[in-house]
């Protein structure tokens, strides 16, 4: 019931809309394309959603504790920021999901510059981290893995109603290769 009128009924913006007209805007630095990936849920396990948003052109996510307050506000004065090395690309792909089935949400952050995956257990922190403090990381001799990431559904491979993480690998196609997609069957540890 996306418009309150006890309905599943369809409905979608129409128009023009000037982005300053938003009710909450956040701004990254030159460069870091902030934005490029994002995800929500209750990340740190307080009941109100947060919000995720990859910024890989800096190798960072900046992570948003809500509820999210009106106005203008700068990126890195979010609530939990999270690095990677130089060139990674942490944050071209994010998932918010509950990954090892605790019943809170997760975080897993692609990282297709350095064919990594790090997941990160709720309730997350506050501050600074490096993806090297990630409570799991899954990593690929193929490029570019972690390009896409899916999850929060079970597969029904396994059948055991645990969500499980898929992970987009891209394609080099200049040299004919296709690309792939890995499952691994949650709960995640």
């Amino acid at each position: 019931d996306n418009n309150c009128d006890e309905s599943a009924s369809p409905c979608a913006f129409s128009g023009d809309y000037d982005l300053n007209d938003a009710d909450v805007i956040f701004t990254g630095e030159s460069g870091d394309e902030a934005g490029w990936a994002m995800c929500g849920g209750d990340l740190n396990h307080d009941g109100a959603d947060d919000l995720a948003i990859g910024a890989p052109g800096a190798d960072r996510v900046y992570v948003v504790y809500g509820p999210l307050t009106p106005g203008e506000h700068k990126l890195s004065d979010a609530d939990l920021t999270l690095s990677g090395s130089s060139g990674s690309e942490l944050g071209y792909a994010l998932l918010c999901t509950d990954l090892n089935d605790d019943g809170g949400a997760d975080l897993a952050v692609g990282a297709p510059g350095d064919s990594e995956v790090t997941l990160w257990f709720g309730p997350l922190g506050t501050g600074k981290k490096s993806s090297t403090a990630a409570d799991n990381t899954f990593s690929s001799s193929s490029t570019r893995y972690g390009v896409s990431l899916a999850g929060g559904l079970d597969d029904g491979e396994d059948s055991n109603g645990d969500a499980d993480l898929f992970v987009g690998v891209d394609a080099d196609y200049n040299d004919g290769e296709r690309g792939i997609m890995s499952i691994t069957w949650g709960p995640l540890e």
